[in-house]
């Protein structure tokens, strides 16, 4: 059978415009990495239970991009204290927190130790997605983790986005089915990141 026209078209376009996005990844993977201070930024996580969904976050984070050469030696670090997550409901947060051990371990904390260019697209805006590779301490638990995400950069200014699913077992978090009452929570975690870091001409940040 014989392609459309339209078909033929769309791959004429794509085969045309390949080399152009290789050109932007590869020129975005070898740039330099400027380092940055985080301006703003929430953290917030998803999960789901037996009666519904339930959802918090924080606009408590800290963290930094510590300047490299490239993306593959970039690194950098962000805080987030989990006593600060807020659900909307005191009983809930209330909860989250004990289910955590906020008082033994209170920060949820990443290091980032370089990253992978995925795609790449130059413009008023430089679009990038990467794989972060880098480790998740929770509750005292370091595990290596390798975290979607995507940098759109502006001027001075790089925003992150990035959405990624954990199991609170492998953290140690396993009073989650409990702490609700008669709900239960699925140890699936979803954690969405929304941060701006800004460039700085000062002395690298430190962790």
């Amino acid at each position: 059978m014989n392609a459309s026209p339209n078909l033929e078209r769309s791959l004429r376009y794509l085969l045309a415009w390949a080399p152009a996005v290789e050109a932007a990844k590869t020129t975005l993977a070898r740039r330099a990495v400027p380092d940055a201070a985080l301006h703003a930024g929430t953290l917030g996580f998803q999960a789901r239970t037996t009666l519904g969904e339930l959802s918090g976050a924080t606009t408590s984070v800290t963290g930094a991009i510590l300047g490299a050469r490239d993306y593959t030696t970039v690194r950098g670090w962000l805080d987030a204290p989990l006593a600060t997550i807020a659900t909307g409901r005191r009983w809930l947060d209330r909860a989250v927190r004990a289910s955590l051990d906020v008082e033994q371990y209170p920060t949820m904390h990443f290091t980032l130790r370089g990253a992978t260019v995925v795609a790449a697209s130059l413009g008023g805006e430089d679009v990038t997605t990467l794989l972060l590779r880098g480790a998740l301490t929770l509750r005292g638990v370091t595990r290596r983790v390798e975290l979607p995400a995507t940098i759109t950069r502006s001027a001075a200014i790089s925003r992150v986005t990035s959405a990624f699913a954990i199991d609170v077992r492998d953290y140690g978090i396993a009073k989650l089915t409990g702490c609700f009452g008669l709900a239960r929570v699925q140890p699936r975690i979803f954690i969405r990141a929304n941060l701006w870091f800004v460039d700085r001409l000062s002395d690298s940040a430190t962790p």
